[in-house]
């Protein structure tokens, strides 16, 4: 699982480097702002059954309450390397 695990970082990590060259931080900018609008799309479409329904995500059995809040703990965890290159004013922050 380990070796696995260290591949697979490597390989995604190599993978958005490559594909980062020709991105700028106004194109990642609105990027991020289309796929965030569909998401906040998809919220508001969500019932309560939904909630408790559950898939399979890289091996692990996530609900969509999980998989909705994976984004915010995926964002924290990165927030040190995405303000190291957007800009992000302190009313974001």
């Amino acid at each position: 699982w380990m070796a696995h695990s260290f591949v697979g970082n490597s390989a995604n990590s190599l993978g958005m480097r490559w594909f980062a060259r020709k991105e700028s931080p106004t194109t990642i900018l609105r990027t991020y702002d289309a796929a965030h609008i569909k998401v906040l799309a998809m919220l508001d479409r969500i019932t309560d059954a939904d909630w408790p329904k559950t898939t399979y995500i890289l091996g692990k059995v996530m609900t969509v309450e999980d998989i909705f809040r994976s984004h915010t703990v995926h964002f924290r965890e990165h927030r040190p390397h995405i303000e190291g290159v957007l800009p992000i004013s302190t009313e974001q922050k």
